[in-house]
This record gives structure tokens, sequence and C-alpha cells, in this order.
């Protein structure tokens, strides 16, 4: 299977964008706000709650459609 179109799925655009805003965030707190920087360690578990959160939270566009190749059609006609 492969996606019809051959842009990103909007799901994967939400995600991307909530890691760049996460890491824009603590890079800037980290830098003008705060006295003691954001470790690593809450750092990055903070981007992937965010990447999974949008991921989950948006829904597909009416573009994302996936379209079965002839092999994938195939092996699943074969088992059945």
């Amino acid at each position: 299977m492969r996606m019809e179109k051959p842009t990103p799925a909007q799901k994967v655009t939400a995600s991307t964008v909530a890691a760049a805003i996460v890491q824009l965030t603590v890079g800037i707190a980290n830098t003008y706000i705060l006295e003691t920087d954001i470790p690593s360690t809450i750092e990055t578990p903070l981007t992937i709650l965010a990447v999974f959160l949008t991921g989950y939270l948006v829904p597909p566009a009416r573009r994302d459609r996936v379209i079965e190749s002839k092999v994938n059609a195939d092996t699943k006609q074969n088992n059945t």
C-alpha cells in the first residue's frame, strides 16, 4: 500500500510542526527565560509526547488516502 498523493499526510505534517514547536519553546526557555536549562531527559519525552498526541488527535485529510498496490491486493486475495 502507498499514499495516493506524494504530499505528506496531514497527521505527519501536524506532528512535525508539534515537534518543532516543543523544541523551539524549550530552546527559547533555556536561552532567555530559565536560569537552569531543561534537561534532555525531560525535553525528549516532551517532544515524543507532543508528536504522539498530535498524530493521534489530528484527523486524516480527505487527500490522505491509501491505495493498494497490485502485490498487496493479490496477497489479500490469496489469504481469503
